[in-house]
């Protein structure tokens, strides 16, 4: 699949795109805060990348390498001749026995522009191994005429999102789609319609590739492709009229009571503070994508509720399974023995395993734990290999080879929440956005008869119950009116004891995961009716 459609195969090849990533970073001992990794076609395509897009300042930036270089190096020349800039090439003897005050001196009256400095660590000629530290001397000024060593990155196209709902609609009926402006933003523009001052306000707006926006100031920024080919059939296109058809056509007129309803917007109301409302029941999802555990109290720990969502099931590239790919996922019942400080996973085809809640508790006594890496929402995080026994178990299950992986100790900041109060040092396990998601049975409720006031006769409606497991929620509360908690910005749950405080973080942005159901099975609600 394409990286850049967003749909789940597409996104399946990103992951294991990124696993690579890692490894290749890890291989240098680095991170993807400190380095990017970018695929090309070779030393002279990466090397065109950098010439073509770094910041050069005509007539002041300067290109020095070292004559012991690969000639793709020294290609690079020519970009740096067109932006009348100027290229040196110096000798190894010349850079070891430079002389340090004399350069101090002239980086004074160098302008602060960009420098590109290219030599390589190992001659590809002789095997001469030159200094590391040369970069860091580079940095700080101390050697060669430059006033700084710039790291660049690769070039962002500009790219718009359309539609993120329909195409995880579509993804739930395993139709891949594509939206946004498909690599071409000229074709883009023209289709529909944009003007220049139009795509200066949505660049300006800071709208990119995965935001969720799809209209700007009234105006679309994307369009939604299907792609046929070759192997594409008459039955392929008939699945997509018929996804259209029950996704989008409303064949049968609302009432008028029901169309009132439709526009309810809770943010327009005011809520009362004072209110009391009911905490009925608490989830917490120890096994990322895997089913509930509802329990009547439980303890609460700096990333949430302990041990939720601690845990991962990742494929044999590393790479994190959710129910959005694998709905098997939804058959896998977890459950924790406290007191026996075990984790358990069962389901009816293949039984039950046990595995410790501790990495450094381990029940066959082994004292190798693995690290593995993935990736959850963008973030790497590490963890620890559950063993192989549970690594059988789930193989066996799923079909292929897989592995149960703990998250380890290392911090994972809620990165997206930074402008929200009080909300920027929040630490999180394995979930995707916040450390806590709250439903309330007034919304749900709502939600419910709206699904089922618009299914057919012999149409299977959806259960209270079965929503709330579908929208996979920490907290369930009632008391309050439907969608009053849009407007909440702080909650206080207390018991006989204590009183806990909890920062609204922000709405939570569902997926094609609340379509699937406890067999495993996938339909268009409630996402569906969420998006119209």
């Amino acid at each position: 699949g394409n990286p850049h459609s967003g749909n789940p195969s597409s996104e399946h090849m990103a992951d294991i795109v990124h696993q690579v990533r890692g490894t290749v970073l890890n291989h240098f001992n680095v991170t993807n805060d400190q380095y990017d990794c970018v695929f090309t076609s070779g030393a002279t395509g990466a090397l065109r990348v950098l010439a073509e897009n770094f910041e050069w300042t005509k007539g002041k930036s300067k290109f020095v390498y070292l004559e012991d270089n690969h000639t793709s190096v020294v290609g690079i020349r020519e970009p740096v001749e067109t932006q009348n800039c100027e290229a040196w090439s110096k000798s190894p003897f010349h850079l070891q026995n430079y002389d340090a005050v004399k350069v101090k001196e002239q980086n004074k009256i160098y302008f602060r522009v960009g420098n590109i400095f290219a030599y390589p660590a190992q001659s590809n000629f002789s095997g001469t191994k030159y200094p590391l530290f040369w970069i860091s001397e580079v940095k700080k000024g101390e050697a060669f005429n430059l006033s700084k060593l710039i790291t660049t990155m690769a070039l962002r196209l500009l790219k718009y999102t359309a539609t993120p709902i329909t195409r995880t609609l579509a993804a739930s009926k395993n139709i891949h789609l594509r939206s946004g402006c498909f690599c071409n933003v000229g074709a883009c523009v023209s289709m529909l319609n944009l003007t220049p001052e139009n795509m200066k306000t949505i660049f300006q707006s800071g709208h990119s590739c995965g935001d969720h926006i799809d209209i700007v100031d009234g105006k679309p920024v994307g369009a939604i492709r299907a792609s046929l080919g070759y192997m594409s059939s008459t039955r392929d296109v008939d699945s997509l009229v018929q996804f259209i058809k029950e996704s989008f056509l409303q064949e049968n007129n609302l009432s008028a009571e029901v169309n009132d309803e439709v526009y309810y917007d809770a943010r327009s109301s005011v809520s009362d503070s004072s209110k009391a409302l009911t905490l009925e029941k608490i989830f917490l999802y120890p096994v990322k994508s895997c089913r509930a555990i509802e329990v009547k109290q439980w303890t609460l720990c700096e990333t949430g509720l302990t041990h939720d969502r601690m845990w991962m099931i990742v494929n044999d590239y590393g790479v994190c399974l959710t129910q959005k790919r694998e709905n098997l996922l939804a058959l896998i019942q977890p459950s924790i023995d406290l007191e026996a400080g075990t984790l358990t996973l069962e389901s009816e085809s293949c039984g039950s395993v046990e595995v410790p809640l501790n990495a450094d508790d381990r029940i066959d006594g082994s004292v190798d734990i693995n690290v593995c890496e993935s990736k959850v929402c963008g973030d790497r995080v590490s963890g620890y290999d559950c063993g192989e026994k549970v690594s059988k178990w789930l193989s066996e299950f799923l079909g292929y080879k897989c592995y149960l992986i703990r998250k380890n100790n290392e911090t994972r900041f809620a990165k997206k929440r930074k402008e929200i109060e009080n909300c920027s040092n929040q630490t999180l396990a394995l979930t995707n956005g916040a450390q806590y998601l709250m439903l309330t049975s007034s919304s749900v409720k709502f939600l419910q008869e709206k699904i089922n006031s618009q299914l057919s006769e012999d149409g299977s409606k959806l259960g209270f119950d079965e929503i709330v497991d579908r929208f996979r929620c920490n907290f369930l509360v009632s008391g309050c009116k439907a969608f009053e908690e849009e407007s909440w910005s702080k909650i206080f749950i207390r018991n006989q004891a204590n009183v806990v405080k909890f920062m609204c973080s922000g709405l939570s942005n569902r997926c094609s995961m609340i379509c699937v159901d406890k067999t495993g099975q996938k339909g268009l609600e409630p996402l569906r009716t969420l998006g119209t």
